[in-house]
């Protein structure tokens, strides 16, 4: 098992959409983040990242992430960190990359609510 940070994961995820001519926002990048981390873990039964993640007003948040591309507001992450992470295994990438391609595209309202959705993981927890 790699140990990845949430930071790690939420490099591939701006990095990835950049290079596919698709930036993500920070709240679209916390809802993906999410999604992966579910999906990671419905398939390997074992979390991609140990951050956890906080209930705020609009879903699943991971803190440090949040804050670290908070300067960018509400508009789309328009430049890779410049921050060193590491590299997921081409694996990881192989399992995470269709929830990430399929996120991506969706308005940050959109993942919210799916977030909420009635039996989805996070509203379970609620």
């Amino acid at each position: 098992m790699q140990h990845y940070s949430a930071f790690d994961v939420s490099c591939h995820i701006v990095g990835s959409s950049i290079d596919a001519g698709e930036p993500v926002s920070n709240l679209q990048l916390q809802k993906i983040l999410y999604f992966v981390q579910v999906g990671y873990y419905a398939k390997r039964h074992e979390f991609l990242f140990e951050d956890d993640f906080e209930a705020w007003q609009y879903g699943p948040v991971v803190p440090e992430v949040y804050r670290l591309f908070s300067i960018w507001g509400g508009d789309k992450i328009t430049r890779k960190p410049a921050m060193s992470h590491r590299a997921l295994s081409e694996s990881d990438k192989a399992l995470i990359d269709p929830i990430i391609c399929e996120k991506r595209n969706k308005a940050p309202w959109t993942l919210v609510a799916e977030a909420h959705a009635e039996g989805s993981p996070w509203r379970r927890t609620m």
